[in-house]
């Protein structure tokens, strides 16, 4: 078995990938890390974070859209693994969201992400929400999942990510 990765985001940003919204993660750091990751919520949820999520647009109405429709929504779910993309590629940012033909930013694409000439946006693909989160303790970086925890996501997702 191939140990699955994980990457830990603050929320909301970990919920607006596992709703679809946010396709391009925006880092500073490059990884050449390819394949499926698993996204998860952070434990923590700084105060400035929540006042993000319910009082500015378009993240109050978008995380509302996808079901967080409170703050105890988002906090409910921290310290979880909410999803699966597949990490396609790493590129520098020029200013704006990154546009390719196959793979259009979402929309509010540029308001989810810090596309600050110079930095990385990691493009991913193919969504797959897990039906219940899971429990995780989270770490920086790209961080490889327990056994046990790669099976319980396995195990919703029916099949191998």
């Amino acid at each position: 078995m191939t140990t699955m990765m994980a990457l830990t985001l603050l929320q909301p940003w970990a919920s607006l990938v596992a709703i679809g919204a946010k396709r391009y993660e925006t880092r500073g750091w490059w990884t050449s890390y390819r394949g499926p990751l698993v996204i998860t919520a952070s434990k923590g949820f700084p105060m400035d974070c929540k006042r993000l999520a319910y009082k500015n647009e378009p993240f109050s109405s978008v995380l509302h859209a996808g079901g967080y429709t409170n703050v105890n929504s988002l906090i409910a779910v921290c310290g979880h693994a909410l999803c699966v993309v597949d990490l396609m590629d790493c590129i520098r940012t020029q200013g704006y969201a990154p546009r390719f033909a196959s793979h259009p930013p979402a929309e509010h694409e540029e308001a989810f992400g810090n596309y600050t000439t110079g930095r990385v946006a990691w493009i991913t693909t193919n969504l797959r929400r897990l039906t219940s989160p899971i429990p995780v303790t989270g770490a920086r970086g790209v961080w490889p999942l327990l056994p046990d925890t790669q099976a319980r996501i396995e195990s919703q997702l029916g099949a191998r990510p």
